[in-house]
Protein backbone atom coordinates (compact mmCIF):
# COMPACT_ATOMS: atom_id res chain seq x y z
CA UNK A 1 0.00 0.00 0.00
CA UNK A 2 2.98 2.33 0.64
CA UNK A 3 4.08 1.99 -3.19
CA UNK A 4 0.44 2.95 -3.80
CA UNK A 5 0.72 5.95 -1.83
CA UNK A 6 4.18 6.59 -3.39
CA UNK A 7 2.75 6.94 -6.93
CA UNK A 8 -0.40 9.32 -5.53
CA UNK A 9 2.43 11.65 -4.40
CA UNK A 10 4.57 11.32 -7.31
CA UNK A 11 1.80 12.30 -9.50
CA UNK A 12 0.96 15.48 -7.15
CA UNK A 13 4.39 16.66 -8.13
CA UNK A 14 2.86 17.95 -11.89
CA UNK A 15 1.00 20.42 -10.08
CA UNK A 16 2.28 24.04 -8.74
CA UNK A 17 4.44 24.97 -6.59
CA UNK A 18 6.71 21.94 -8.51
CA UNK A 19 4.97 21.76 -12.14
CA UNK A 20 6.76 18.14 -12.87
CA UNK A 21 4.12 17.97 -15.81
CA UNK A 22 6.30 14.60 -17.38
CA UNK A 23 5.93 12.47 -13.94
CA UNK A 24 1.97 12.00 -15.43
CA UNK A 25 3.50 10.19 -18.53
CA UNK A 26 4.77 7.18 -15.77
CA UNK A 27 3.50 8.14 -12.08
CA UNK A 28 -0.04 6.90 -12.50
CA UNK A 29 0.89 3.55 -14.13
CA UNK A 30 3.10 2.68 -10.97
CA UNK A 31 -0.50 3.15 -9.08
CA UNK A 32 -2.61 1.12 -12.09
CA UNK A 33 0.29 -1.58 -11.93
CA UNK A 34 -1.32 -2.97 -8.51
CA UNK A 35 -4.73 -2.40 -9.89
CA UNK A 36 -4.36 -4.74 -12.63
CA UNK A 37 -6.20 -7.99 -12.51
CA UNK A 38 -7.47 -6.77 -8.41
CA UNK A 39 -10.56 -7.88 -6.85
CA UNK A 40 -13.36 -5.70 -6.20
CA UNK A 41 -12.33 -5.28 -2.40
CA UNK A 42 -7.98 -5.53 -3.24
CA UNK A 43 -8.93 -2.39 -6.49
CA UNK A 44 -10.94 -0.20 -3.96
CA UNK A 45 -8.48 -0.32 -1.44
CA UNK A 46 -5.46 0.26 -3.27
CA UNK A 47 -7.17 3.00 -5.23
CA UNK A 48 -8.05 4.51 -1.49
CA UNK A 49 -4.31 4.36 -0.61
CA UNK A 50 -3.66 5.65 -4.11
CA UNK A 51 -5.84 8.93 -4.04
CA UNK A 52 -5.08 9.02 -0.41
CA UNK A 53 -0.83 9.84 -1.45
CA UNK A 54 -1.83 12.08 -4.56
CA UNK A 55 -4.95 14.16 -2.48
CA UNK A 56 -2.39 14.81 0.69
CA UNK A 57 0.25 15.88 -1.54
CA UNK A 58 -1.80 18.18 -3.97
CA UNK A 59 -3.71 19.81 -0.99
CA UNK A 60 -0.60 20.89 1.30
CA UNK A 61 -0.51 23.66 -0.75
CA UNK A 62 -3.79 24.67 -0.08
CA UNK A 63 -3.97 24.39 3.43
CA UNK A 64 -4.33 28.25 3.85
CA UNK A 65 -7.70 28.33 2.15
CA UNK A 66 -9.22 25.50 4.27
CA UNK A 67 -7.74 27.57 7.43
CA UNK A 68 -9.99 30.68 6.79
CA UNK A 69 -10.25 33.15 10.58
CA UNK A 70 -8.69 32.17 13.61
CA UNK A 71 -10.43 28.58 14.09
CA UNK A 72 -7.36 26.17 12.68
CA UNK A 73 -9.51 23.03 13.79
CA UNK A 74 -12.49 24.26 11.62
CA UNK A 75 -9.95 24.33 8.77
CA UNK A 76 -8.40 21.16 9.64
CA UNK A 77 -11.70 19.49 9.94
CA UNK A 78 -12.58 21.08 6.27
CA UNK A 79 -9.56 20.22 4.83
CA UNK A 80 -10.78 16.12 6.31
CA UNK A 81 -14.14 16.33 4.65
CA UNK A 82 -12.89 17.20 1.32
CA UNK A 83 -10.13 14.70 1.18
CA UNK A 84 -12.80 12.12 2.11
CA UNK A 85 -15.08 13.36 -0.72
CA UNK A 86 -12.54 13.10 -3.30
CA UNK A 87 -11.24 9.41 -1.61
CA UNK A 88 -15.00 8.23 -2.01
CA UNK A 89 -14.60 8.78 -5.73
CA UNK A 90 -11.02 6.64 -6.01
CA UNK A 91 -12.89 4.25 -4.06
CA UNK A 92 -15.22 3.50 -5.63
CA UNK A 93 -13.22 3.72 -9.24
CA UNK A 94 -11.16 1.45 -8.03
CA UNK A 95 -14.01 -0.97 -7.21
CA UNK A 96 -15.68 -0.35 -10.27
CA UNK A 97 -12.79 -1.28 -11.92
CA UNK A 98 -12.53 -4.35 -10.14
CA UNK A 99 -16.07 -5.54 -10.61
CA UNK A 100 -15.28 -5.27 -14.41
CA UNK A 101 -12.42 -7.89 -14.41
CA UNK A 102 -11.09 -6.88 -17.71
CA UNK A 103 -7.87 -8.00 -19.27
CA UNK A 104 -5.30 -6.86 -22.09
CA UNK A 105 -6.16 -4.04 -24.15
CA UNK A 106 -9.61 -4.22 -23.32
CA UNK A 107 -8.71 -3.18 -19.47
CA UNK A 108 -6.98 -0.41 -20.96
CA UNK A 109 -9.82 1.23 -22.58
CA UNK A 110 -11.85 0.44 -19.89
CA UNK A 111 -10.07 1.78 -17.40
CA UNK A 112 -9.77 4.73 -19.16
CA UNK A 113 -13.10 5.01 -19.77
CA UNK A 114 -14.00 4.46 -16.42
CA UNK A 115 -11.42 6.91 -15.14
CA UNK A 116 -12.72 9.93 -17.05
CA UNK A 117 -16.36 9.50 -16.39
CA UNK A 118 -15.52 9.12 -12.57
CA UNK A 119 -13.95 12.76 -13.17
CA UNK A 120 -16.59 13.67 -15.10
CA UNK A 121 -19.01 12.85 -12.81
CA UNK A 122 -17.45 14.55 -9.77
CA UNK A 123 -17.50 17.77 -11.15
CA UNK A 124 -21.00 17.68 -11.20
CA UNK A 125 -23.61 19.34 -9.21
CA UNK A 126 -23.33 21.88 -6.27
CA UNK A 127 -20.91 19.82 -4.49
CA UNK A 128 -18.95 19.54 -8.21
CA UNK A 129 -15.10 19.63 -7.31
CA UNK A 130 -13.26 19.36 -10.93
CA UNK A 131 -9.42 20.49 -9.20
CA UNK A 132 -6.86 17.88 -9.45
CA UNK A 133 -7.91 16.27 -12.74
CA UNK A 134 -4.36 15.32 -14.14
CA UNK A 135 -5.07 17.01 -17.58
CA UNK A 136 -5.01 20.34 -16.00
CA UNK A 137 -1.19 19.22 -14.74
CA UNK A 138 -0.23 19.47 -18.57
CA UNK A 139 -0.70 23.60 -18.56
CA UNK A 140 2.90 24.25 -18.86
CA UNK A 141 2.97 22.24 -22.11
CA UNK A 142 0.48 23.45 -24.47
CA UNK A 143 1.14 21.12 -27.35
CA UNK A 144 0.00 17.99 -25.12
CA UNK A 145 -3.76 19.92 -24.54
CA UNK A 146 -4.14 20.82 -28.00
CA UNK A 147 -6.46 17.54 -28.25
CA UNK A 148 -9.04 19.52 -25.77
CA UNK A 149 -10.38 21.30 -28.86
CA UNK A 150 -11.54 18.03 -29.97
CA UNK A 151 -13.04 16.45 -26.93
CA UNK A 152 -12.33 19.32 -23.97
CA UNK A 153 -10.41 18.66 -20.80
CA UNK A 154 -11.76 14.71 -20.81
CA UNK A 155 -10.21 13.68 -23.59
CA UNK A 156 -6.69 14.74 -22.41
CA UNK A 157 -7.67 13.06 -19.16
CA UNK A 158 -8.56 9.64 -21.20
CA UNK A 159 -5.51 9.53 -23.20
CA UNK A 160 -3.21 10.35 -20.18
CA UNK A 161 -5.00 7.83 -18.25
CA UNK A 162 -4.68 4.99 -21.93
CA UNK A 163 -1.07 5.94 -22.04
CA UNK A 164 -0.12 5.08 -18.29
CA UNK A 165 -2.69 1.91 -18.76
CA UNK A 166 -0.58 0.81 -21.94
CA UNK A 167 2.37 1.22 -19.30
CA UNK A 168 0.91 -1.26 -17.31
CA UNK A 169 0.59 -4.08 -19.69
CA UNK A 170 4.54 -3.49 -20.91
CA UNK A 171 5.59 -4.08 -17.45
CA UNK A 172 3.03 -6.83 -16.88
CA UNK A 173 4.54 -8.94 -20.21
CA UNK A 174 2.29 -7.75 -22.67
CA UNK A 175 4.50 -5.97 -25.09
CA UNK A 176 2.85 -6.82 -28.00
CA UNK A 177 -0.42 -5.32 -26.92
CA UNK A 178 1.42 -2.36 -25.09
CA UNK A 179 3.35 -1.26 -28.29
CA UNK A 180 0.66 -1.77 -30.49
CA UNK A 181 -2.01 0.62 -27.88
CA UNK A 182 0.75 3.22 -27.10
CA UNK A 183 1.41 3.51 -30.56
CA UNK A 184 -1.57 4.47 -31.50
CA UNK A 185 -2.42 6.38 -28.76
CA UNK A 186 1.11 8.33 -29.22
CA UNK A 187 -0.22 8.88 -32.72
CA UNK A 188 -3.45 10.67 -32.35
CA UNK A 189 -2.19 12.76 -29.56
CA UNK A 190 1.05 13.93 -30.65
CA UNK A 191 -0.06 13.61 -34.51
CA UNK A 192 -3.21 15.82 -33.32
CA UNK A 193 -1.82 18.04 -31.48
CA UNK A 194 0.80 19.18 -34.53
CA UNK A 195 -1.31 19.11 -36.99
CA UNK A 196 -3.39 21.92 -34.61
CA UNK A 197 -0.10 23.64 -33.68
CA UNK A 198 1.34 23.86 -37.67
CA UNK A 199 -2.34 25.01 -38.68
CA UNK A 200 -2.00 27.81 -36.49
CA UNK A 201 1.78 28.20 -37.21
CA UNK A 202 0.25 28.50 -40.94
CA UNK A 203 -2.45 30.70 -39.96
CA UNK A 204 0.12 33.11 -38.20
CA UNK A 205 2.08 33.42 -41.39
CA UNK A 206 -0.17 33.66 -43.75
CA UNK A 207 -1.59 36.80 -41.59
CA UNK A 208 2.03 38.48 -40.95
CA UNK A 209 2.15 37.65 -44.70
CA UNK A 210 -1.11 39.38 -45.76
CA UNK A 211 -0.13 42.55 -43.10
CA UNK A 212 3.40 42.92 -44.95
CA UNK A 213 1.66 43.00 -48.37
CA UNK A 214 -0.74 45.89 -47.39
CA UNK A 215 1.76 47.90 -45.65
CA UNK A 216 3.22 47.46 -48.74
CA UNK A 217 1.06 48.36 -51.24
CA UNK A 218 0.30 51.22 -48.86
CA UNK A 219 3.77 52.63 -48.73
CA UNK A 220 3.89 51.98 -52.68
CA UNK A 221 0.91 54.05 -53.22
CA UNK A 222 2.52 56.77 -50.82
CA UNK A 223 5.63 57.23 -53.05
CA UNK A 224 3.16 57.53 -56.10
CA UNK A 225 1.15 60.28 -54.51
CA UNK A 226 4.31 62.11 -53.98
CA UNK A 227 6.24 61.75 -56.98
CA UNK A 228 3.17 62.41 -59.01
CA UNK A 229 2.09 65.48 -56.93
CA UNK A 230 6.12 66.37 -56.96
CA UNK A 231 6.19 66.29 -61.28
CA UNK A 232 3.01 68.61 -60.97
CA UNK A 233 4.43 71.04 -58.91
CA UNK A 234 8.07 71.54 -61.10
CA UNK A 235 6.46 73.24 -64.08
CA UNK A 236 4.79 75.79 -61.94
CA UNK A 237 7.75 76.41 -60.20
CA UNK A 238 9.39 76.89 -63.17
CA UNK A 239 7.31 79.29 -64.63
CA UNK A 240 7.58 81.39 -61.18
CA UNK A 241 11.02 81.47 -61.56
CA UNK A 242 10.91 82.29 -65.44
CA UNK A 243 8.53 85.25 -64.81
Amino acid sequence: MGWLAISGALCALAFAPVGWWWVLLFAPALGLYRLYGARISQAAWGAFWWGGGYWVALSVSALPVFQQGDSEWAGGLAWMLALLWMLGWWTAFGALLGWLRLQGWQWVVGLACLWTLMSWARALGALGFPWGMFALGLGQTPLLLLPASLGGVWLVEWLIIAWNGALVLAWRGQGRTASVLGGLIALFWLGYARAIDSGRTRLRAHCAWASCTRRLQASTRRRFSVNATSRLSEPLFSRAHSG
